[in-house]
């Protein structure tokens, strides 16, 4: 196998290429992945969501699982982005923060992904006071309250 996947990496295109190569005569292009034009403010992107988990039989099961593991991965990324902050451990906030802003883009969580940015860069940036850490850290708990305030209230756990 010599191919490149680009994140994020759907489960229907990973699909795919494990397809492809498990039968080499199925070589047929793969169509490009139409961009999201949902505004930055936008809680969730179920466009997006759907699009990664894909339309398969197992799909309503396998949004359940990863939106499941997308929040408990969420709750122990605030553990450790708030230790970090605390130690002043400027690798570990980068570190965290690249992590949660990729989880969020993959599922279609922007805005949350845009807060998850800004901690990334700041902390990346050493001159950036840890003040403005803090802001940039809180600023990334009231988006993910307000993407768990969606979820919880959604019947996003109904799809079949």
């Amino acid at each position: 196998m010599n191919e490149v996947m680009t994140k994020p990496i759907t489960i229907p295109e990973l699909r795919r290429v494990i397809e492809r190569w498990s039968d080499p005569m199925a070589d047929a292009p793969v169509p490009e992945r139409p961009q999201s034009d949902v505004p930055d403010d936008r809680v969730l992107d179920r466009a997006q969501l759907a699009r990664m988990v894909g339309s398969g039989a197992d799909a309503g099961q396998v949004e359940r699982e990863l939106i499941a593991s997308f929040r408990q991965d969420q709750r122990d990324s605030m553990a450790h982005l708030a230790e970090s902050l605390a130690r002043n451990d400027r690798d570990s906030l980068v570190r965290f923060a690249h992590r949660g802003k990729g989880a969020c883009l993959f599922i279609g969580a922007r805005a949350l992904g845009l807060a998850y940015g800004a901690l990334e860069a700041g902390a990346r940036d050493g001159a950036t006071a840890q003040a403005a850490l803090e802001v940039w850290l809180a600023q990334v708990r009231s988006e993910l309250e307000r993407l768990e305030q969606e979820l919880a209230g959604s019947a996003m756990s109904e799809r079949p």
